[in-house]
């Protein structure tokens, strides 16, 4: 048996050759004695499945012996012995009560789980007190044993719910295997196979995950055989059966003979909720979506000083994540974004800002927008703020598979174009599109395990500078001979070394070389942190009980300070008061507080925030937020650099605390040092 730890140290050392057992260590955060208890259970599984086991060699280094795709061709046809936790145990039992609705004993769970009465009463309790956020209960009577205790409606949420948690993680394969029997298993690769091919016929775009979502989703609900009410249904921004969605979920289920409006409605939002498609050009549906872009990308120019130039490309882009985000508002579906996590501590800044910005627009239909899709809204603008470039000096063809949505996977394309400029991407694809390309490409590159006879290499969709140091090290290691032969420069550089010393190894050299040269990207590793607030501030930039008459010479007396410390010229003054006057108080971000600033080519000479606070407020014309008694005036160089420290602006603007020591503060350091405690 094999469990979750195991499982992934398993997948590292499939996609890392040579890995070491300290190398793991750091990857894992685990002890040297707890990798080497997984180690010793992976290698009871492999030898169970007639694999040699994991071999240690010099160095620490752990070699596979056996063909690498033969064990991910196991493991993706579940053939392992896997080991559920509790959080996993709690998904089965409700599954199974979901799909047997009587006559379950405490005896089928333990044969169905494998583990103890104990467990299973303890697991049962858990899953209660979870259910019960959803107004559900389990109850078990002698007559109809364990049983879900609610309204239909409530227990179809509880599992599209469970369903769309399970679907986050690697290991849902054997999760939904096992309370699917054979009959129901087959209904489930049926209704994917041909709502695959109806999707593609409409020109609808899904990822594998949420294929899932729908499937599984949609299968389990007919096998229940229960009435639900979509809520919200009749005040859908329009009617469901005059969209294409509607059309194509008829047309699925009459191939089945399922002809119940109910259960063509149920699959319709499934569909809107879980797939993206190309708006309809000057239809009432773009007009209000891209309402919501505009008014966004408004803000952030306005309030936040980030500018886009490709705004059609934006609008697409947004389009098609904002569309399915709305409908599963409308619908109350979840959506669960595995990535969050990651996304928050490398994205941090950006989210901030984005959340902030949400929270502030007048929008009704996004005002319970979920903090998952804020994240995926969140890698998106990150792509968008990051500058790429393209090349032409291609020496492969390499292919990005991706289960994730469509943020996830331009993000992870951003990220790999610059990391391997040698490689031409081709347009990303699911697991299911992957065959279509193969015979075009030299290399894979995917977030999950997947069976080619290509090389592959495994990515973390949100990759750190250590994921991607060694990503270059693995790749260049594996190409190392075919850049080295093409790679002029190399070849120049042996000359002049051989010519002044004496080379002992010459390949070793080579090898070295081609791994520094072969990746100019490096600088990505190496690139400066976006500064932090107190570092683009300090005691001559922060005035306190400032007299001000009105609000242009607040702006003006705020900017004075950062002309005289040669962050702004005049122009620059002048460009933030005239844009002022043109476009209204729109700065005045919150209550009593404004944020001026102009464009970077207005007269920025560095990035920096002055903080002014005001003896007296004045008026600054904002029907909400006025009078203001704090002004932040912002300088920023790029698009970029300043989003770190106007996230922790942000942070502090909701701070209480900072804002009555803004009023009480004698001295600026007094203002940075709390900032400088905030920052840690």
């Amino acid at each position: 048996m094999i469990g979750k730890r195991s499982l992934y140290i398993l997948k590292l050392i499939l996609n890392n050759p040579d890995i070491t057992t300290h190398e793991i260590q750091q990857k894992t955060n685990l002890s040297k004695r707890q990798v080497n208890y997984s180690i010793d259970n992976i290698n009871q599984w492999l030898t169970d499945n007639h694999y040699n086991a994991i071999e240690k060699i010099s160095g620490g280094k752990l070699i596979l012996l056996d063909n690498v795709q033969d064990i991910i061709s196991d493991l993706l046809k579940g053939n392992i012995d896997y080991v559920f936790d509790e959080e996993e145990r709690q998904k089965i039992i409700f599954f199974y009560l979901y799909l047997h609705n009587q006559n379950i004993s405490l005896f089928h769970l333990v044969d169905l789980l494998e583990v103890s009465r104990g467990t299973v009463t303890d697991d049962l309790k858990k899953l209660n007190k979870k259910l019960s956020s959803f107004k559900l209960s389990i109850k078990y009577s002698r007559e109809n044993g364990y049983q879900l205790i609610g309204e239909e409606t409530d227990i179809f949420y509880a599992m599209i719910n469970f369903i769309v948690e399970v679907i986050s993680y690697e290991e849902a394969l054997y999760i939904i295997q096992l309370v699917l029997d054979k009959q129901a298993s087959h209904l489930f690769y049926d209704f994917r196979k041909q709502l695959n091919q109806e999707l593609s016929k409409d020109q609808l775009i899904i990822s594998d995950n949420n294929i899932h979502i729908i499937t599984y989703t949609f299968v389990f609900y007919l096998l229940r055989k229960s009435m639900i009410s979509l809520p919200n249904k009749e005040k859908f921004w329009f009617k469901l059966n005059e969209n294409s969605e509607f059309k194509l979920s008829k047309k699925i289920l009459q191939a089945k003979n399922i002809f119940d409006l109910n259960d063509v409605e149920v699959l319709t939002a499934l569909i809107l909720s879980y797939s993206t498609k190309t708006v309809i050009k000057d239809s009432k549906e773009q007009a209000m979506i891209d309402q919501i872009i505009a008014s966004v990308l408004e803000r952030l120019n306005k309030t936040y000083a980030i500018a886009f130039k490709d705004r059609e490309r934006i609008f697409g882009q947004l389009r098609m994540h904002i569309r399915p985000a709305i409908n599963r508002m409308y619908f109350n579906f979840p959506m669960v974004n595995p990535l969050k996590d990651q996304i928050l501590t490398k994205y941090g800044h950006i989210y901030t800002i984005i959340e902030d910005l949400f929270q502030q627009l007048n929008i009704d239909v996004i005002k319970s927008i979920s903090e998952d899709d804020l994240a995926y809204l969140t890698i998106h603008f990150a792509t968008f703020i990051k500058d790429t470039k393209d090349t032409d000096n291609y020496k492969l063809t390499g292919v990005i598979v991706c289960p994730s949505g469509i943020g996830v996977s331009v993000l992870l394309r951003n990220e790999l174009t610059k990391l391997f400029p040698q490689v031409n991407f081709l347009k990303n694809v699911s697991v299911g599109q992957l065959n279509e390309v193969i015979k075009e490409i030299d290399v894979v590159f995917s977030t999950v395990l997947i069976e080619t006879d290509k090389p592959l290499f495994i990515v973390n969709p949100v990759m750190n500078n250590i994921d991607k140091a060694n990503l270059l090290k693995h790749f260049n290691k594996r190409f190392a001979n075919m850049m080295m032969k093409e790679t002029i420069n190399i070849n120049s550089l042996m000359m002049i070394i051989e010519k002044y010393s004496d080379v002992k190894d010459k390949k070793g050299l080579m090898r070295e070389l081609s791994y520094l040269l072969s990746a100019p990207t490096n600088q990505i590793l190496i690139r400066k942190e976006q500064p932090m607030l107190s570092e683009i501030t300090n005691n001559k930039l922060i005035q306190l009980k400032v007299e001000a008459k009105d609000w242009k010479e607040a702006i003006q007396k705020s900017a004075e300070v950062m002309k005289e410390e040669g962050k702004i010229t005049d122009d620059y003054i002048r460009a933030m008061i005239n844009n002022t006057e043109s476009n209204g108080p729109y700065i005045v971000i919150t209550k009593h507080v404004a944020l001026p600033h102009a464009r970077p080519e207005d007269g920025v000479i560095e990035t920096a925030i002055g903080i002014t606070t005001l003896k007296e407020p004045v008026v600054f014309g904002h029907e909400l937020h006025d009078p203001v008694k704090y002004v932040f005036c912002l300088s920023t160089v790029d698009n970029n650099s300043h989003l770190k420290a106007l996230a922790e602006l942000v942070d502090l603007l909701d701070d209480v605390h900072f804002y009555e020591l803004l009023e009480k503060a004698e001295e600026p350091q007094e203002i940075l040092n709390y900032i400088k405690g905030k920052e840690g």
